[in-house]
């Protein structure tokens, strides 16, 4: 069964395409040889019209492979496959070492995105995969935040930390916060990734948290929450 909704379960880019609603045929195509012999999959659709989650009804999950105990392991094995791989789109992405953490007696693997760039990795912005697995190894439902986009050769001419740190608190008009935390990651627009700051500031007058999204080459301040 095939679902497109404007619910997300994962966070989608606030600059997504509103024209971008149907599902993209290769994610079509695949989930539809999923369904030959998966029973009862379901998967949700974003608003680039990628699978961003997949659901089996049936008790047997989603992969058949036999569970050795470890969910780390199984989950590594099912996004190895070629369902996972193609349904997701996950041939070209890279991932740093998963963690898992009990829901209830089920486990859930999660992934974060990454981004080498001349031997250095750099997360990528909202880039997740989650793994749901129950007590007897079966996966039940798989979350997708996969970030596309073609990859700078290089992350040279970029501003500071402290130039970034500095360039928000002038946005929001404070000297001086109670904490502060800058961050360089990978972030996807279009069809790139593009080196940017994430900085998060902590002001004490008034107490509030203020996040920013300030892009590594220029300055710039592409997002506030």
């Amino acid at each position: 069964m095939l679902r497109s909704n404007n619910e997300h379960l994962v966070p989608v880019l606030s600059h997504a395409d509103p024209a971008a609603l149907d599902p993209k045929q290769p994610y079509v195509r695949a989930v539809t040889g999923i369904a030959a012999h998966v029973t009862g999959v379901q998967a949700l659709f974003d608003n680039f019209g990628r699978v961003r989650s997949l659901d089996a009804t049936d008790l047997d999950g989603l992969f058949d492979q036999a569970y050795l105990g470890d969910p780390i392991v199984h989950a590594d094995s099912y996004l190895a496959s070629e369902d996972a791989r193609k349904s997701l789109g996950l041939q070209f992405s890279e991932w740093f070492a998963a963690t898992t953490v009990p829901v209830g007696d089920d486990s859930c693997v999660t992934y974060r995105q990454k981004l080498t760039v001349e031997g250095e990795e750099y997360p990528v912005r909202n880039g997740y995969l989650q793994v749901f697995i129950d007590s007897a190894g079966h996966i039940y439902r798989v979350n997708s935040s996969v970030r596309h986009g073609r990859k700078p050769t290089s992350v040279d001419n970029i501003i500071s930390a402290d130039d970034a740190i500095t360039a928000c608190r002038k946005h929001i008009s404070v000297q001086s916060c109670q904490a502060e935390r800058s961050s360089l990651l990978m972030s996807s627009h279009g069809d790139r990734f593009d080196p940017c700051y994430e900085v998060v500031l902590t002001t004490h007058a008034p107490r509030k948290v203020v996040k920013f999204l300030v892009k590594a080459s220029t300055g710039k301040i592409l997002h506030v929450e």
